[in-house]
């Protein structure tokens, strides 16, 4: 029950630092920092840290208008849920984001798993004179069992530039990257650029019951494995059925 605003574009509304567990952030509207929520990695750990936020919860929130990023981190056993997010990212084009899922340690033994993203509204990402410029939700890293459900992502028609992705879960860092156990359903996407949902070094990957709709016909790929260069991990085992 916080609002939480800023007119200076610098730091975070809210940031996790040094091994933050069990939180849970809820009805909160955050606008016009640089971040919206950090939740970001840890100094070299103490006595049973394992560096990692753990058991994060962002739910029932509105995150809109911060200059680089929505949401911005990582975490395990973590949900971000029935929020709304609109207008981050719009610094630049390509490297900003609505919702940027990314390790938080880089590190080839730092990996994070069960992370949900559920049933929030995505809407005008990365907009640059007007045209999203990059992918609304990305995620980087080493990650298990990534879980992407019942989410909106909505751009207006004809505003969408060849960056302006929808989903895109593939490598990104200097990281060896790999993403096992995916899930991607029941999605809705509107008016992206490049592509709709795409995924690389992914491993036992089920994309289902999306619907992806392109009004200004300039989308690129609707659903693309892979959608970039792989790393070590090349994509198998990968199901895509109940597509619209």
């Amino acid at each position: 029950d916080l609002t939480i605003i800023s007119n200076k574009s610098k730091a975070s509304g809210i940031s996790m630092f040094n091994d933050v567990n069990d939180l849970t952030i809820e009805n909160v509207h955050i606008e016009g920092f640089n971040v919206g929520v950090h939740a970001a990695g840890a100094n070299s750990p103490e006595k049973n840290s394992n560096q990692a936020n753990d058991r994060i919860t962002l739910k029932n929130s509105t995150i809109v208008n911060n200059r680089l990023q929505g949401w911005l981190g990582g975490c395990n056993d973590c949900v971000i849920e029935n929020n709304h997010f609109e207008n981050n990212g719009f610094k630049g084009p390509v490297l900003y984001h609505n919702i940027y899922i990314d390790s938080p340690v880089k590190s080839q033994s730092f990996k994070q798993s069960n992370i949900t993203v559920r049933n929030n509204i995505i809407k005008h990402s990365t907009r640059v004179n007007g045209v999203c410029q990059g992918a609304s939700l990305v995620v980087h890293g080493i990650i298990e069992n990534l879980k992407i459900i019942d989410n909106e992502l909505i751009e207006d028609k004809g505003k969408s530039g060849a960056a302006c992705w929808g989903i895109a879960i593939d490598p990104g860092n200097p990281l060896d990257e790999s993403f096992v156990g995916l899930t991607i359903k029941r999605n809705t996407i509107r008016n992206v650029g490049g592509l709709g949902i795409g995924c690389a070094s992914c491993k036992d990957v089920l994309i289902e019951d999306n619907i992806i709709i392109d009004e200004a016909d300039v989308i690129r790929n609707a659903i693309a494995v892979p959608n970039k260069p792989e790393d070590s991990l090349k994509s198998e085992n990968v199901t895509i059925r109940n597509k619209k």
